[in-house]
């Protein structure tokens, strides 16, 4: 059952594990009073300017005259009353006109898990895309003549090209690319948010034996996971964290870089995951294994504080994982920053940014320096690998690509949908009226090589992941086979 942990991911609302922020951050409390049409027009103006001058680079993809234009058409749009759940989605709206992923509102997710928890019915199929096409990986519906691997063609009558293009405001990401994979992980819940509860979908299926229409019954929560328990064969790569040798290969899966413990008070203590690496590199030094193989597939990322400690395992030489760090000031980070001195969770970069920022204007633009980890001089000498792909996000591309422009390790798998140069350390403002939170990006981090050109990993050994993967794990075992071959 792949797509279970990507339920789970939805169910969290998306913002732990696609994008760790140091902010609390959240909107996805459903909520049904009503907001005024002044309030809304008072806070979406104040969306606006916040944005414009807290952003690091809000125009960097739009231009101001275009934002300008998208700004008075959706204002234009307020008139009447509207939930906060209505309000939220539309300044979500806005907020991804940016074409950046860390410039979000989260969508008041909880609404589906409500909607779907009290038997609402959703879409039936879980979908890939690629270049654009829409295609079925797993049928939950009754529908026996749908086939994974079968393309989606139009929905309702509309073709997918427009369909992709109208939930695009829905999904903050850089580019495309980006966006298809965050709606591989959300499309039954998208569709509702545009179309509302359904009771069926007119579905134009493309497959070997042509191209059909068939009439799809929309599926009930309890039913949807009855059905993925019985499902068999299918690989699912979830949070675990693993370590095994195979064919005197070191297998290292690290799970997030962040504190899975269950019950865990902390999520960023990293207490656990250091023990869990100590004891992974201690097993591969007395199996004297010939090669490391680390997996980040469908790795959400975390926090460098994990990822730099099993890097210092390998390490040839110190490291940091940015070449550039630049960070734009303004009221909103400053007071985001002393929020988190004042809460007593001190750490040292907030007592740096505080330093940093010290005498400086809004507007102004600091370099962060980033200290050097230290290389071990017990480090793991043998070859090591990285395997990633699509769904790799956030400090798991920032590891692999670290790894890749320090010459730490070979890059294995698919291209990123993730950027390894971005817009990012997040931080968050809340609006006046409404309380709405609104994420934003106030720094440009530029990955080691310093390589400013915003684009995903890309690996050193491209090993295509089929359409549907099975339990077998073609992927890992191609990878096992290449590692091989370089003994």
């Amino acid at each position: 059952m792949q797509y279970k942990w990507l339920i789970k991911i939805v169910l969290l609302g998306l913002i732990l594990v696609l994008f760790v922020t140091s902010t609390k951050a959240s909107n996805t409390e459903a909520n049904t009073q009503y907001i005024s049409k002044e309030e809304i027009i008072n806070d979406f103006e104040e969306l606006y300017q916040r944005l414009q001058k807290a952003h690091y680079d809000l125009y960097a993809h739009r231009s101001k005259e275009e934002f300008d234009e998208h700004f008075i058409k959706l204002k234009h749009s307020i008139n009447a009353q509207m939930t906060l759940s209505e309000v939220t989605v539309l300044f979500q709206t806005f907020a991804s006109f940016a074409n950046i992923a860390h410039t979000k509102i989260d969508l008041p997710t909880q609404d589906y898990v409500n909607y779907r928890q009290s038997d609402g019915k959703a879409f039936p199929l879980f979908v890939k895309v690629i270049d654009g096409k829409v295609y079925v990986v797993e049928n939950y519906s009754d529908a026996k003549d749908i086939s994974a691997g079968d393309q989606i063609v139009a929905l309702n009558k509309q073709c997918m090209r427009s369909l992709l293009k109208d939930l695009r405001k829905y999904i903050s990401a850089d580019t495309d690319t980006m966006y298809f994979g965050f709606l591989e992980l959300q499309f039954p819940m998208l569709l509702w948010f545009e179309h509302g509860a359904q009771e069926q979908y007119e579905v134009t299926i493309k497959g070997e034996n042509g191209q059909k229409d068939i009439m799809l019954a929309t599926i009930g929560y309890d039913d949807l996971i009855h059905k993925m328990e019985q499902r068999k064969g299918l690989l699912e790569l979830g949070f675990e964290r693993v370590t095994t040798v195979t064919k005197q290969i070191g297998y290292l899966r690290p799970g997030p870089f962040f504190n899975t413990d269950q019950n865990a008070e902390d999520v960023w203590d990293h207490t656990s995951f250091k023990s869990f690496i100590d004891d992974a590199f201690e097993t591969f030094s007395v199996q004297k294994v010939k090669a490391l193989l680390i997996d980040l597939r469908n790795n959400p990322g975390g926090t460098n504080s994990f990822s730099d400690y099993m890097i210092q395992k390998f390490a040839n030489k110190d490291f940091k994982f940015a070449s550039d760090f630049k960070v734009k000031v303004s009221s909103e980070f400053i007071a985001a920053n002393e929020n988190r001195l004042k809460e007593s969770v001190v750490t040292e970069t907030s007592e740096r940014y505080q330093a940093s920022y010290a005498g400086l204007a809004e507007g102004d633009i600091f370099d962060f320096n980033l200290a050097l980890n230290k290389a071990s001089s017990e480090r793991f000498e043998k070859p090591v690998y990285i395997l990633v792909n699509r769904h790799s996000y956030s400090n798991a591309v920032t590891t692999a690509a670290l790894a890749q422009d320090y010459d730490f390790a070979t890059i294995m798998g698919e291209k990123t949908n993730d950027l390894a140069t971005t817009y990012g350390a997040m931080e968050a403002f809340k609006l006046s009226k409404t309380k709405i939170a609104v994420s934003f990006p106030k720094a440009h981090i530029i990955r080691p090589n310093g390589e400013k050109k915003a684009h995903g990993v890309t690996p050193d050994i491209i090993i295509e992941t089929p359409l549907v993967e099975y339990v077998e794990d073609s992927v890992l075992q191609r990878a096992l086979l290449e590692i091989e071959k370089r003994f």
